[in-house]
């Protein structure tokens, strides 16, 4: 890569699958199977740290590791990377000829440009549509791919109101067979997911589930054949167990709690995924979560265990078939068992994409159907979901008309995860977008969305809105984003009160929200946030967030995150005793989270990270109403209880982690972590900590290092030396 500055030249030092650095980079896209759809993409910056990807319909899986080798040198001239990327890493049909889908791409970060080998038009599609062909490959034999990756696991963990702190140690075992040329087995064995980042946990108000991203690589790793119908939530295995706080009602009865596990112990899993020559991809899962027990000191003095969550069996098929290079139709069959309860779960899914030859219009839709037989109570139940839009997709002008349709009965959750059902959402959609540099603009998009919303059993009118996205990216690499939605009548809120058939009348609202995002080249950058919410009746919000980073050298970059949420006047259920006696509150909900990150980088194998996390929300309720059978509230009526919140969470997680070999890695990481949550609202003046911080700290916490040694054996390496 000739470079006219090569003193210049970033090289900033990054985490391995961190491609946002301050770096240049060179790219390789390779697809094998030719299908414009699926390829694996080698990613190597100026400072030789390593990025892979598997791509597929437009997503991107950076959880996907291969073994492979780079080095780079940066002469007077230009900077130079070479790559040795082996057979085993990828998959390819066992075929006599062959023709591969290749494309190289080079990023100069000082002066933001992309170069690409084959041209890359943005207007019209994916980059894994538009890629040059490699073609003579004869005779190349796929490898046998076997590899094993053994660790060991040690915990020293200390919770503030035990005297003594406990250790475990765990051992188990990853492995990875290739089936045939394109399959492959992946299965974990005892798996330790210990020193996975910690979640983002929030104060959920609202009646829907909050849902949490994954972190656990097995579960991310190689799924997006799982992922085409919705159908898969992997936070569903090994989740928080059903009797996790119904548990806490033994306290009552003075009974000592002594274990409570926060997560089902999962004892194995695995999974098949490929695509053969035929462009047929295929995929299936498996894991088994065994008993859990919680354990705790009965008024004798002697410990008993009481079973929090049975045992399950969770199951995934997948048939996804590609073809013409921009279309394809999936088969998704989901199924959860736990024989002890007698229970069964099992959703079937098929998603569709059909597009012209041109690429720019098409038709795509997604269907399932579900069904659930629980003998505790006996009940059986069938629902269906379908999911589909047709239009212009790809261009400067882009149009389409989707629906969504989620029957009452309609219940994918043992697998995936679904806010909510009974809807009926329609919405048309226009959309103008600038590829071409023109102005003072890089890139400039404007959509409009008008939104029409009634349940699915009765047709009664939710909702209808519009929304307005700008885009816009000035020639300096300034981003700045515009979303405006606006209610063109009262909403009919049908889930709030938590009773089926009443709804709360929510009034006339506006939302409107202010993005900036500076230069990240720059050795101050900064993200900005600016929300102003509110309806015509009480409530009135405000939402801000400033985000910094600093680029302090080409090994440390310090980021900091600050949001502060004010939510006044807001409407929000209390209590429910029954359709007749519905009380719901005027509340204001005012939230304030602060954190702060860095990575310091050692070597391009070796680093530290640091991510500490401060989370709190206060609902003050101001007055209290009753639920009135036309949606509106009652005149205020006397205080119900005291149902305010003082809601903390707080995270620290440090990790050493060194990658000491191909694939293989030592990790160190400290956590702490507390959680509390009052019925009082703290007299400090919001935001600063004060008093609510002072007392966080004096609440139970818990403390843990842990360390833990992955080595990766790969068997053409080890029959090589034998």
């Amino acid at each position: 890569m000739y470079d006219t500055y090569p003193d210049s030249i970033c090289a900033e030092l990054t985490v391995r699958d961190n491609d946002d650095g301050n770096t240049d980079m060179f790219v390789v896209t390779l697809n094998p199977n030719n299908d414009g759809q699926n390829a694996y993409e080698f990613k190597v910056t100026a400072a030789n740290v390593q990025t892979d990807i598997r791509l597929s319909s437009g997503n991107s899986d950076y959880a996907w590791n291969a073994v492979w080798e780079s080095a780079v040198s940066i002469t007077d001239e230009a900077w130079i990377v070479e790559l040795k990327i082996p057979y085993s890493a990828i998959r390819f049909p066992s075929l006599p000829l062959q023709e591969w889908s290749v494309n190289f791409w080079r990023n100069d970060r000082r002066i933001r440009e992309i170069s690409t080998w084959n041209f890359v038009d943005k207007s019209k599609g994916s980059k894994t549509e538009q890629m040059g062909i490699i073609t003579g490959l004869e005779n190349i034999k796929p490898p046998l791919r076997l590899s094993f990756s053994p660790y060991v696991a040690g915990y020293l963990n200390h919770y503030s109101e035990n005297d003594k702190a406990s250790y475990s140690f765990n051992g188990g075992l990853d492995m990875k067979l290739g089936l045939s040329a394109s399959y492959t087995l992946d299965m974990t064995l005892v798996p330790d997911f210990g020193q996975e980042k910690s979640d983002y946990e929030t104060l959920n108000l609202t009646p829907y589930e909050t849902y949490y991203e994954e972190n656990r690589q097995f579960f991310t790793e190689g799924t997006e054949l799982f992922n085409k119908c919705g159908l898969f939530y992997s936070r569903r295995i090994g989740k928080i167990p059903s009797g996790y706080y119904d548990i806490d009602s033994l306290q009552n009865n003075d009974y000592r709690i002594t274990d409570k596990p926060r997560y089902s112990k999962l004892i194995n899993a695995f999974k098949i995924t490929g695509r053969g020559k035929n462009n047929l991809g295929v995929g299936v899962f498996n894991a088994v979560t065994a008993n859990t027990y919680a354990k705790a000191i009965n008024p004798d003095g002697k410990e008993e265990k009481f079973l929090i969550e049975p045992y399950a069996n969770y199951n995934m098929l997948v048939l996804d078939k590609t073809f013409k290079k921009h279309s394809y139709v999936n088969f998704t069959n989901a199924n959860v068992m736990r024989p002890q309860s007698s229970y069964f779960s099992n959703v079937i899914g098929s998603s569709v994409r059909l597009m012209d030859k041109t690429n720019n219009y098409g038709i795509a839709f997604t269907g399932a159907w579900s069904h659930i037989n629980d003998s505790l109570p006996q009940s059986s139940l069938n629902g269906y979901s379908f999911n589909g839009s047709i239009g212009k997709f790809n261009g400067t002008w882009n149009y389409n008309y989707q629906i969504e349709i989620l029957s009452d009965n309609y219940n994918p959750n043992d697998m995936g995860y679904l806010r909510q059902n009974n809807i009926v959402n329609q919405a048309i959609k226009i959309d103008y977008r600038r590829f071409e540099p023109f102005g003072k603009l890089n890139e400039f998009e404007q959509s409009f969305t008008l939104w029409y919303n009634t349940l699915y059993k009765n047709s009664k009118f939710a909702r209808t809105y519009i929304e307005s996205n700008t885009y816009i990216l000035t020639k300096s690499h300034l981003s700045i984003w515009n979303d405006i939605t606006i209610e063109l009548a009262d909403q009919f809120d049908y889930f709030e009160p938590r009773e089926e058939g009443r709804y709360l009348r929510r009034p006339l609202m506006y939302v409107e929200r202010l993005y900036f995002s500076s230069d990240y080249r720059k050795v101050f950058a900064i993200d900005l946030v600016l929300n102003k919410y509110g309806d015509i009746d009480t409530r009135n919000g405000y939402y801000f967030r400033i985000a910094p980073r600093v680029r302090v050298s080409d090994r440390l970059t310090l980021r900091y995150n600050s949001e502060l949420d004010f939510d006044n006047g807001d409407r929000g259920f209390v209590k429910s005793f029954g359709n007749d006696s519905i009380i719901m509150g005027i509340r204001n909900v005012n939230t304030f989270t602060n954190s702060i990150s860095f990575n310091f980088v050692l070597s391009n194998k070796m680093y530290i990270s640091f991510d500490a996390r401060h989370y709190w929300s206060k609902v003050d309720y101001l007055t209290y109403h009753q639920l009135l059978d036309d949606g509106n509230l009652s005149e205020k009526i006397p205080e119900y209880k005291n149902s305010n919140i003082n809601f903390n969470t707080f995270n620290i997680d440090l990790m050493f982690s060194w990658n000491f070999a191909p694939g293989s890695f030592l990790s160190i990481v400290y956590k702490n972590q507390i959680y509390t949550s009052e019925d009082f609202v703290t007299i400090s003046s919001f935001p600063l900590p004060g008093e609510n911080f002072t007392n966080m700290f004096k609440s139970p916490q818990l403390n843990s290092i842990s360390f833990k040694i992955l080595y990766y054996f790969d068997w053409q390496y080890l029959q090589k030396n034998t």
